[in-house]
């Protein structure tokens, strides 16, 4: 199907935005894989930005795959105001509607960033905490957002065991 095959090497300093839709029930919007090294992540300058719009996605290999550096952000949201489930997988589907972008702990830990966003204030779709995780400290400081609701169903441990970043709900 349609989708991103590949991104050109980006200048330093630029803003990355990667937004995908699928309505088969079979497919994600987006999936970013690397076997190591730079080989099909996602790298930003330090302090700067990257923008994941997606009602389904996976984030998998054996390294950091999105990579906002210590002071950048990462922004994680639906296309058309579907739900956020951290500590689950993807509910896939062909009626777009249905869909829900699910973050595992593994797929969070693949994410490298100061602050890593889950939501959108203007949209009302759900974020839902429904697994037990701990990211890593290179994850960030979390942040949950919706102009919906925010349920906190399990346990959700930011920054390693010891709780070292920060939790916000907004």
């Amino acid at each position: 199907g349609d989708g991103v095959r590949s991104i050109a090497k980006m200048e330093a300093g630029e803003i990355l935005t990667i937004t995908g839709q699928t309505e088969t029930a079979g497919n994600r919007a987006v999936v970013i894989t690397s076997s190591g090294g730079l080989n099909g992540s996602l790298k930003v300058a330090d302090s700067k930005t990257i923008h994941i719009h997606a009602n389904a996605l996976t984030l998998e290999g054996a390294a950091t795959v999105v990579d906002a550096g210590a002071t950048g952000t990462v922004n994680i949201k639906t296309r058309n105001g579907n739900e956020i489930v951290v500590g689950a997988a993807d509910t896939l589907s062909a009626t777009l509607a249905s869909q829900k972008l699910g973050l595992d702990q593994a797929e969070l830990n693949r994410i490298n960033s100061g602050q890593l966003v889950l939501g959108d204030t203007a949209s009302a779709g759900p974020v839902t905490v429904a697994g037990a995780v701990t990211t890593a400290a290179t994850t960030g400081d979390i942040r949950l957002q919706t102009g919906g609701n925010i349920a906190v169903n399990a346990a959700l441990t930011v920054g390693d065991a010891a709780a070292t970043k920060n939790l916000s709900l907004n």
